[in-house]
């Protein structure tokens, strides 16, 4: 006698034929699996917000909420980057089109991540440039 499984992964383990249901059964599996699974919610503003380099901080707390919100985005993309380079680059890996996609990925990535660090540099160039104006 099989032993009654607990997850919704575990039954589609223990179906006849792996991934056969009918189309009722679907669609209790996936609701079973969306309750198991915790639901990945973007980061509220606080959460997403990181520690900015001294040359790029501005003494306005508008300011800065917006460069700490841009560090988390662009550390978050560093990461990644590191992440999908090691799977392109490692030698098991034998899906060309995968390495192909992997590479793609890291370079638009790396545009956004670039264009943040723009981004994040932009407050302290705007200020300074209205202080040289007004003494000017």
């Amino acid at each position: 006698m099989a032993i009654a499984s607990n997850t919704a992964l575990d039954r589609l383990e223990d179906t006849p034929v792996r991934g056969a249901f009918t189309q009722l059964e679907w669609a209790r599996f996936q609701e079973d699996l969306a309750k198991e699974q915790p639901r990945k919610t973007p980061p509220s503003l606080v959460e997403s917000q990181a520690v900015v380099s001294a040359e790029n901080l501005v003494s306005d707390q508008y300011w800065r909420v917006y460069q700490q919100t841009l560090q988390a985005k662009i550390e978050l993309a560093g990461a990644e980057i590191a992440e999908l380079q090691q799977r392109a680059s490692d030698p098991g890996m034998l899906d060309y089109q995968q390495i192909i996609a992997d590479k793609m990925q890291i370079a638009r990535i790396g545009g956004q991540k670039e264009a943040w660090e723009q981004a994040i540099a932009m407050p302290g160039e705007i200020i300074d440039s209205a202080e040289t104006s007004r003494t000017k």
